[in-house]
C-alpha cells in the first residue's frame, strides 16, 4: 500500500507498513514492524527490548525517523524476518539475526482475482489492519475498504472472514468481495478488498430473505 517514502540517510528504499509497540514501564517485550524494501520485498523486523527505552514513543512508531535514525541499515539478501539488539561488546544496534521464513498464507482461495497489497494507494487509515483505499482494477479506480493480516497470526481471522464472504457471495448481504490480495508481487495471501457500503436495515424484508437463507 503506497505511502510516502522515508528521507534521511538511512534506510532510503525502506517503507514503514504497520508496526506493533508495547510500551510498559520496563520495555520488557519485542516490538514488531513490517516494512516493505525497494517497493517490492514485504520484510518482517522485531526489536529487541529496551534497545530504544530513551526514545519518545512517538519516533518508535513513526517512519520517518524509525527508519532513518532508530534502526540499522537493512541488510541485503534474500531475507524476511529480521531481529534487531544491542550487541553486548560494543553496544551498536544492529541486525544480529535475518532468515528466510514460511508465513502463514489464506488458504481459501475461492476468487479469480488476485491483486498486489503493493498496488493499493491509501486514502485513509481507520484503524490497524483496515484501511479505505484505490485501485487501478477495482471500482473504477474509486475507493474500496482492504482487510490486512499484517502479522502472522493474524491470517486465521482472515481466512475464517474469507470463507463467511464465499458463503454469501451472490446472495445480496454484506459488502461484495472483490478478490484476494497478496504480499507483493505472487506472494502469499493477506487480504481481502470489498465494497463500501452504508449499514443496511435488518428490517427491511429483502435483506431479511437473503438472510434467512443461512
Amino acid at each position: 500500500m503506497s505511502t510516502t517514502l522515508v528521507l534521511g540517510t538511512k534506510n532510503p528504499n525502506v517503507r514503514l507498513l504497520e508496526c506493533l509497540t508495547t510500551m510498559d514501564e520496563d520495555d520488557t517485550k519485542d516490538s514488531d514492524y513490517r516494512c516493505v524494501v525497494d517497493g517490492h520485498h514485504v520484510k518482517y523486523v522485531t526489536t529487541a527490548p529496551g534497545i530504544f527505552c530513551d526514545e519518545p514513543e512517538g519516533d518508535r512508531n513513526y517512519g520517518p525517523t524509525l527508519l532513518s535514525r532508530l534502526l540499522p541499515t537493512f541488510p541485503g539478501g534474500d531475507w524476511n524476518q529480521g531481529r534487531v539488539a544491542k550487541d553486548p561488546s560494543t553496544g551498536d544496534i544492529s541486525f544480529v539475526t535475518t532468515e528466510k521464513v514460511t508465513f502463514p498464507s489464506v488458504k481459501n482461495v475461492w476468487h479469480p482475482l488476485l491483486l498486489n497489497e503493493l498496488d493499493f494507494t491509501e486514502q485513509e487509515y481507520l484503524h490497524p489492519g483496515v484501511h479505505i483505499a484505490t485501485h487501478p482494477d477495482l471500482n473504477e479506480g474509486g475507493p474500496v475498504v482492504i482487510k490486512v493480516a499484517n502479522w502472522p497470526w493474524e491470517v486465521g481471522s482472515n481466512e475464517i472472514e474469507t470463507t463467511a464472504y464465499q458463503w454469501i457471495n451472490g446472495h445480496g448481504i454484506g459488502p461484495r468481495f472483490l478478490g484476494h490480495v497478496t504480499e507483493g508481487k505472487k506472494g502469499r495471501v493477506v487480504a481481502s478488498p470489498s465494497n463500501m457500503c452504508k449499514v443496511r436495515d435488518m428490517r427491511d424484508p429483502t435483506t431479511l430473505r437473503a438472510a434467512r437463507k443461512f
